[in-house]
Parts: structure tokens; C-alpha cells; sequence
């Protein structure tokens, strides 16, 4: 019979499995063979979703928001927002931009995950509410983009009265007829006095409006603007309101929200204007048309409250909510001031 016999080498190894099995275990041998990580020079990795991102998952943000109504594309804004992940408004990120270009401070984000910037609105701020922006699937070292933003203003008015085919008086200057005056302002006659509306009359004003700023706009009707008309149901036919000769439809019921519903529980009609129709700083032309109830003489001005829609935080401090008031305090997010255009009558 073969005699069989072990080398010093061959035992030595065997010695070695026999220590790897009791305290290293398989997984240790495993190791051994393991492909590399898959990824690419310079630190960086690739995620299971094909993302590339650097080695830490962290991609830099640093945005510009510019304003798209100045034509020299140099008014950069410091708006107020938060960068969402996903979704998710608990895993925000707060961003501030800044007012010269790159002037913000940079962030870190989630690399390999798709954020939305909400610009978050507050009585009077120096920018307009956007709609969310979609940045997409954040990805590699550096996200930063700039974003077209726009400068808020309040409003101002002047009026004409269409039957009496002349300029109306505004209480903010009553030394001359198709002034502008600042919102709330009323609006009186062709002769500086209250219109005369009685029974069986019809009163016609077309109302210039635009922002007190220029290269601004007063929110964005792409997110939610309109026009909330107060004429009392038992001394007014329903109102007639255009813009550009297209009626306004009524939403009060429809689209807004309970809560802007309630905080709007005086005026008896809210008109949509249109997407696309701004209110900037060239005049927009709002015709309103008020008719007495048979047989009534009304004793009520008709007032006009120009309204928006934006983003703001909630009480729970990072859901996003969207609308005219704040649920939790009621106050109204765009200004501190309701922008207002009464008509007095007599």
C-alpha cells in the first residue's frame, strides 16, 4: 500500500481552515473574493440607483433666486425656503438665498434624492410666492442652479366710471379725478362724490390695478390670485367682474379652502383670475358691474379685496401648506394690509 504523506506547506494550511472555520468563519474566506465596491475614480460612489454621488451621499446646494421682471437679470432675492427631500417636510433643509449672486451659504443634500424648493411666504416680504420647484433627483457633487423668483408689491388703484364716461375721484387724492391711490382706498363719482346708486340703478366702474413697485408682482394667479366682491345678496344682483372682457367665474365654493372660505365669510363672491393674468406694475383693467335688486335702494358700498394664494408652514413647523390664511392664526399670508377697493355709494 501507497505510503501518504503531509508536506510542512500542506499542513501549515490546513492548520490555517481549521482556524478560519472555528473563529473567522466562512465569511471571513468569503471576504477574500469580493468584488470591489462599485464606483468611480476621485471618491465618489454609485447608489443601487445608478446616481452618481460623491463618496460621503452628500451633494452641495447653493441657489440663486432672480427676479424675472428685471430685464437686466441682476436683482437677486433673499427669499425665505426649504429644500424637501422626497416629501418628506420633517427631513427639510432651510435655505436662505441671497441678494447678490452666489451670495447665499451652501447646504448639503441628499444625494440620490428628488427635493422640491418651497419659497415660503410672510406678510409684506420683499418676494412673490412661486409654485414648488421641482430640482429633480439631486445627484453628484454640486447641485446649485439658479431659479426665477419675482419681487412682491402691494397695490394701488384708480377707477373710470363707464356710464357717466369719465375718471372717478380716490380718496388718497381728491384734488384731481384718475389718481392712484394706494389699497384699501375708496373710489368715489366723476363729481368727487359718493355714486349715486337707487332703485332700478346700475353701476359700471373699470378698475386700473397695478403694483405700487415696479418689476414686482402682488402673488401669482398660476398658484391661486382673486378677486373677492362684497354685495350684499338682498340689496345687490349678482356681480358682474371682467378682466380683459372675460368674466371671472365664482370659487368661493368650489376651490378655496374651509378655512380661506372662513376667513372670507364677508364677502358674498370670490372670482378666479385667470393663469397667466398678473397684477404687476403696467395697469391691469378689472370691470365691475353691480346692479340693485328690484325694487331695493341699497345702503352698502361694494367693496373689491384682491387676494393669493402661497406656501407657508403650519403650526406642527414643517408641513407645507398652501392658501390665502393661516389655518392656525387667520391671518392673510401675502400682506398685512387687505388690499381693498371700495366703491362708496349713496
Amino acid at each position: 500500500m501507497a505510503k501518504f504523506e503531509l508536506s510542512l506547506g500542506t499542513i501549515a494550511i490546513v492548520a490555517a481552515l481549521v482556524w478560519l472555520i472555528a473563529f473567522g468563519g466562512i465569511a471571513t474566506i468569503g471576504s477574500w473574493f469580493k468584488p470591489a465596491t462599485p464606483g468611480t475614480p476621485g471618491g465618489s460612489t454609485v447608489t443601487p440607483g445608478g446616481v452618481q454621488c460623491p463618496s460621503s451621499l452628500q451633494t452641495t446646494y447653493k441657489g440663486d433666486v432672480i427676479n424675472s421682471l428685471d430685464s437686466a437679470n441682476t436683482a437677486y432675492l433673499a427669499a425665505v425656503g426649504r429644500l424637501i427631500p422626497n416629501g418628506a417636510f420633517d427631513q427639510y433643509t432651510q435655505y436662505t438665498s441671497g441678494t447678490t449672486a452666489g451670495g447665499g451659504s451652501s447646504v448639503n443634500l441628499k444625494c440620490g434624492q428628488p427635493y422640491k424648493y418651497y419659497i415660503l411666504s410672510s406678510q409684506d416680504a420683499v418676494y412673490n410666492p412661486v409654485a414648488p420647484i421641482d430640482l429633480g433627483t439631486v445627484q453628484g457633487s454640486d447641485a446649485s442652479r439658479v431659479v426665477s423668483g419675482s419681487n412682491f408689491s402691494k397695490l394701488k388703484a384708480k377707477g373710470y366710471d363707464n356710464q357717466n364716461r369719465g375718471l372717478v375721484f380716490n380718496t388718497a387724492d381728491l384734488s384731481a379725478a384718475g389718481t392712484f391711490g394706494n389699497m384699501g382706498t375708496t373710489l368715489r363719482s366723476t363729481s368727487n362724490a359718493s355714486y349715486a346708486m337707487g332703485v332700478g340703478t346700475t353701476l359700471d366702474y373699470t378698475v386700473d390695478v397695478e403694483t405700487i413697485a415696479n418689476s414686482a408682482h402682488f402673488g401669482d394667479s398660476n398658484i391661486g390670485l382673486y378677486i373677492a366682491v362684497d354685495a350684499d345678496k338682498s340689496q345687490f344682483d349678482t356681480p358682474t367682474v371682467k378682466i380683459n372682457g372675460v368674466p371671472l367665474v365664482d370659487v368661493k365654493n368650489t376651490e378655496l379652502s374651509a378655512d380661506d372660505t372662513a376667513a372670507l365669510s364677508s364677502y358674498e363672491y370670490v372670482f378666479k383670475v385667470p393663469a397667466g393674468v398678473q397684477f404687476n406694475s403696467a395697469p391691469t383693467s378689472v370691470n365691475i358691474i353691480v346692479q340693485s335688486k328690484s325694487g331695493v335702494d341699497p345702503t352698502q358700498s361694494p367693496v373689491m379685496r384682491f387676494i393669493g394664494k402661497a406656501s407657508y408652514v403650519g403650526a406642527d413647523g414643517f408641513t407645507i401648506n398652501t392658501g390665502c390664511f393661516n389655518k392656525a392664526s387667520g391671518a392673510e399670508i401675502l400682506t398685512a394690509t387687505p388690499q381693498t377697493v371700495t366703491i362708496a355709494t349713496s
